[in-house]
């Protein structure tokens, strides 16, 4: 009778060890689902409405991004993250913004600079302002690109 008993209760304890297994492995599956809703949603952020086309650097995560007016303009700025190091991005932006028609005006003074190198770029009397920058010890680089207020004068709103 011992043996039963202890055949019972061993399937008793056997019983339990799984219902708790499959409801941690629910929750575990519940929270991991909301870890990665969270971090979709850092890979889903949207660029303000009329953010000009710029092409985006592969796997350069949007930070953010915001557009004001400032006279007749409306200006728009935009924030990247990205674990390549900043000689490389800026290299590969300046390769990927002139396919994308735009002409190069100030270079980088340091093309070589492991903290912050900025370009201006311009197409179609448009400007942007390139800025990459990684922090000392930081492990991301930032990429802001900015577009500057345009400003239309009183003679170019009467043609």
């Amino acid at each position: 009778m011992a043996k039963t008993g202890g055949v019972a209760w061993l399937a008793v304890v056997g019983l339990l060890v799984a219902i708790a297994a499959a409801g941690g492995w629910g929750y575990l599956k519940e929270w991991k689902g909301r870890t990665i809703s969270q971090g979709t949603q850092l890979v889903e952020e949207q660029l303000v409405e009329g953010f000009p086309q710029i092409p985006v650097m592969p796997g350069a995560a949007l930070v953010g991004s915001g557009k004001g007016g400032e006279g007749d303009g409306m200006r728009y700025s935009a924030r990247w993250e990205t674990m390549e190091r900043v000689p490389g991005v800026m290299q590969w932006y300046k390769q990927e913004l002139v396919k994308f028609g735009w002409v190069v005006s100030i270079l980088p003074a340091d093309l070589m600079a492991e903290e912050i190198q900025l370009l201006t770029v311009e197409k179609a009397g448009e400007s942007m302002y390139l800025s990459v920058i990684r922090k000392a010890g930081a492990d991301k680089t930032e990429i802001v690109a900015e577009f500057p207020a345009l400003y239309v004068s009183d003679e170019e709103k009467e043609e």
